[in-house]
């Protein structure tokens, strides 16, 4: 499995997502890439805290793996997240970038 956003090497907790080239924040980018960047990081932060939240509602067995299961759906939650804001995600990535992009300039 792929590193994921919040993982190694992340930037204030928010490193890149996985398969997507050049999502570590480069000096050459633009304003404009990085605020796209930023928006897909923060939906795919949003997506991983739903999953999770959405996960601790459901009553747990006592099946004694303890710990290790917990790790295993950390990591699908937060690969599960970041493959969704990567293909497009739901389209809070889109709605935030629209917000916060200058008027008049391109997507």
């Amino acid at each position: 499995m792929s590193a994921p956003v919040g993982g190694p090497g992340g930037v204030g907790g928010m490193g890149r997502i996985p398969g997507m080239p050049g999502t570590t924040p480069r000096a050459a980018d633009t304003p404009a890439e990085r605020l796209e960047r930023s928006a897909q990081l923060l939906e795919s932060e949003f997506l991983n805290t739903l999953f999770r939240v959405m996960r601790e509602t459901v009553p747990e067995e006592d099946s004694g793996a303890g710990q290790a299961t917990e790790i295993f759906w950390s990591m699908l939650d937060r690969e599960i997240a970041d493959q969704t804001a990567l293909g497009g995600g739901y389209g809070l990535g889109e709605a935030i970038h629209r917000q916060l992009a200058p008027e008049g300039g391109d997507k």
